[in-house]
């Protein structure tokens, strides 16, 4: 249990010096693999510069990612690298695109295919930091278990986009082979937790699946602080998230957006608002329905949980324990 799935090629990638950048987002794979990474470089005595990296994405981001990212950072004893777009924040982005398709009758929105907001929000400032290396590895804490796609990926591949013309296309093990300094730069993916569960990722992260589950319970109950007390994790997964990436992932789950909406209402009014100017839904299916979604949340005075309902910019809900009627902006949480 814990292992690293660490390909031959990776490991002599290693040994040449390699640089190697842990991307993290402050979420629980991201957790989980910085301090492996930590361990296995400790262990193994890597020779090249060891640093995590972590793409801000501005105002489409949960405001404690990057507190957590600075924490693990620290804790783990590795720098980190904060990097963003140039050109301004995801949601500037799509104000953009929206502007430039407008009338042409297609939508504006990222989505599965149109994925910029991870290409030109990620990746691409990713890779500009990585290009300062004539070596380097990009781990990322990518797993089987999320996704088909995900469980099709290799363990380790050329990162083809920063690597030079003549290597980007050799097998792996070839490519690393065939590296020396003046050959030019070479740039591979890796993904040591691969193989792991949710569960293990949770355990090596320090706590489980069992024990984020009754926390969430007491949060639900308003009991807030208690909940919260001594979890070392994004609080995300506290609030009700299964996972945690942008506070408003078009790729999300309803509940996901819900819950994002009750912690980040600003950013999920805005999204609401170029709904509304465009005529085009976030993704399949309006953030309208989000506003009309019921959740269960602790009331703000007697801390029973209560229904609330979220509509236009209002938390609203008739207390069945102080029977008080609530109507709460959005940003009372």
């Amino acid at each position: 249990m814990f292992d690293l799935a660490t390909p031959p090629a990776i490991e002599q990638t290693l040994r040449l010096g390699a640089a190697v950048a842990v991307s993290i987002s402050g979420g629980k794979d991201s957790q989980s693999i910085i301090k492996a990474i930590a361990a296995h470089r400790a262990q193994h005595g890597w020779t090249g510069p060891v640093f995590a990296i972590h793409a801000h994405l501005g105002r489409a981001e949960w405001r404690e990612s990057l507190p957590m990212c600075r924490r693990l950072a620290a804790a783990n004893e590795l720098d980190l690298a904060v990097v963003r777009r140039a050109q301004g924040d995801l949601f500037d982005q799509i104000v953009s695109r929206m502007h430039k398709k407008a009338g042409d009758g297609q939508p504006f929105w990222p989505g599965s295919v149109a994925r910029y907001c991870t290409s030109d929000n990620k990746r691409g400032p990713i890779e500009k930091k990585l290009r300062e290396f004539p070596l380097v590895i990009s781990v990322e804490g990518i797993r089987a278990e999320e996704s088909p796609a995900r469980a099709k990926k290799p363990v380790a591949q050329v990162r083809e986009r920063i690597t030079t013309t003549k290597l980007k296309k050799a097998m792996l093990a070839d490519a690393v082979r065939s590296w020396e300094p003046a050959a030019g730069r070479l740039a591979l993916n890796w993904y040591p937790i691969h193989h792991w569960t949710e569960a293990e990722v949770y355990q090596y992260a320090g706590h489980s699946l069992d024990e984020r589950n009754e926390r969430w319970a007491l949060y639900r109950a308003g009991r807030v602080e208690e909940a919260l007390q001594g979890w070392q994790m994004h609080p995300a997964y506290i609030y009700g998230n299964d996972r945690v990436s942008c506070n408003a992932c078009i790729l999300a789950s309803g509940n996901d957006l819900a819950v994002g909406a009750r912690h980040n209402p600003a950013a999920f009014r805005f999204l609401r608002s170029l709904e509304v100017q465009s005529g085009f839904s976030f993704k399949n299916g309006s953030l309208e329905q989000v506003e009309g979604i019921v959740g269960r949340f602790p009331c703000p005075v007697c801390g029973v949980e209560a229904a609330f309902s979220y509509a236009d910019a209002y938390w609203q809900t008739d207390c069945p324990a102080c029977l008080t009627v609530y109507r709460l902006p959005a940003g009372w949480a």
